[in-house]
């Protein structure tokens, strides 16, 4: 990739991810400038400093649009990526137990690791998911490379979304069910069903 982004229509997933973990992971604050904007010109950092100063303050000038909130667009039922046609599950309902496993074990890195994360939800028209019929990596690589993050944000605050709220009704049904358990006096049973509410909270970070 060649050209220069300049807006967050133009920004693919991998390169959002890039930026996240440079603005992370990198203290200096010159260096993290130059970095990001080494990142949306398809340069290393070396190269920024090799640059004249003019066109590095021109590149630097290309990084306004991240401080501005993106525009996220609305989920589409199908997505076609580098030749791919990927159906999108919009029904919580429709989730597997596998797909909500992965989704559980990732939760917390979600916004880290979104091609990873919005490759649970990203099925290959005629696919069931990780049936073995696709390969789970070129989902992540087309994510990463062809969709850009007004979709994927979007996309993902939609599924974010819609499994809190299924994890919030499912608290709800283990404090009633805890409740209960205290009037019985079956104090065992309850201490269990509060520890699974307790790890719930944690892993969701509705504590």
């Amino acid at each position: 990739m060649n050209k220069e982004i300049k807006a967050w229509s133009e920004l693919p997933v991998g390169m959002l991810e890039q930026i996240r973990v440079a603005d992370k992971d990198i203290d200096d604050e010159d260096t993290k400038i130059l970095t990001i904007a080494g990142l949306l010109a398809n340069k290393t950092y070396r190269e920024m400093l090799d640059l004249p100063l003019a066109e590095t303050q021109r590149l630097i000038k290309n990084t306004a649009f991240l401080y501005e909130a993106p525009k996220k667009k609305k989920i589409s039922s199908v997505y076609c990526l580098n030749g791919t046609s990927y159906r999108i599950m919009k029904n919580i309902n429709d989730i597997t137990t596998a797909q909500f496993i992965d989704y559980q074990a990732i939760a917390k890195e979600s916004q880290e690791r979104i091609s990873e994360f919005l490759s649970i939800f990203f099925i290959p028209e005629g696919c069931k998911y990780n049936d073995g019929n696709y390969d789970r990596n070129k989902v992540e690589d087309d994510i990463s490379n062809y969709l850009t993050a007004e979709e994927a944000l979007g996309i993902a605050d939609f599924f974010t979304l819609r499994c809190v709220r299924s994890i919030k009704r499912t608290l709800l049904l283990l404090e009633t069910k805890m409740a209960m358990l205290k009037i019985f006096q079956r104090s065992k049973e309850a201490q269990q069903v509060e520890k699974m509410i307790k790890e719930i909270r944690y892993t969701y970070g509705l504590v």
